[in-house]
């Protein structure tokens, strides 16, 4: 007997099968990520799909049963389609919609992932700084437990200071002191302040950040992303200079 149920979505892709259906993959609210066909969809005048296309959140009463997902009916909350017909804004958005569907699993429900993925699409909607979408990056690893400790060396274990240089190593994904003779990624003083502030302000309202910083955050991220979800270590939107490696003698090639 199928159960139904109710809640809201987030439609992070779909695509047309058969004649007339179309199948969904969803983030929820209460029930995770969810893959649904939604029978009929596609007819004229039908009820069933309206609103459920990629970007969009959605309310969808759904029925689950040993066949999978079926949804029933949807209702279109916030469609923000004004935001996608600029394409920048649109691939920052398709790229956060990556992130979320490399890491999350099916039926494993995080609330908190849900409520950062309806902040960035709005943030998308209402003007994006060009560093919104590493900052929702490192706020679904820091969600996910998967961002590194600034506060203590992935090396020795011990509470890092304010006065030492850091580099962040691309083999285990850690960050450590320049002296503790792990090779890495240098670390600025001004992306150590960002990432132990990390949730202080939500993206719909993240301080202007400066060129050096961005082209840094998107070096730091894409080197993460690619340590814990296999994401290309190729750039995004924005053009960044070589990755410089310190050595342990504090001198950079």
């Amino acid at each position: 007997m199928p159960r139904p149920l109710s809640d809201e979505a987030i439609v992070l892709r779909s695509y047309n099968v058969g004649e007339t259906d179309r199948f969904c993959l969803l983030l929820t609210k209460s029930h995770g990520r969810i893959a649904a066909r939604v029978q009929g969809a596609r007819k004229l005048l039908s009820r069933r799909g309206r609103g459920l296309l990629p970007l969009h959140r959605v309310l969808i009463q759904w029925e689950l049963s040993s066949a999978g997902a079926r949804i029933t009916g949807s209702h279109c909350l916030n469609p923000h389609a004004a935001a996608w017909t600029d394409p920048a804004t649109l691939a920052i958005a398709q790229e956060g919609v990556k992130m979320l569907i490399r890491l999350t699993e099916e039926s494993t429900p995080i609330e908190e992932v849900y409520a950062l993925a309806v902040e960035f699409l709005e943030s998308c909607h209402s003007g994006h700084p060009r560093h919104l979408l590493h900052m929702f990056t490192l706020r679904l690893f820091d969600l996910l437990g998967l961002l590194p400790s600034i506060t203590h060396s992935a090396v020795t274990h011990r509470t890092l200071s304010d006065d030492q240089a850091l580099v962040f190593s691309s083999t285990d994904g850690g960050i450590s002191a320049l002296d503790d003779g792990r090779t890495g990624i240098r670390m600025s003083p001004l992306l150590r302040h960002l990432l132990l502030n990390l949730n202080t302000s939500p993206l719909t309202a993240l301080d202007p950040c400066p060129q050096s910083l961005v082209s840094e955050l998107d070096r730091f991220v894409r080197v993460l992303s690619g340590s814990h979800a296999g994401v290309s270590a190729a750039p995004l939107v924005f053009p960044v200079a070589p990755i410089p490696i310190c050595q342990v003698s504090g001198r950079a090639s």
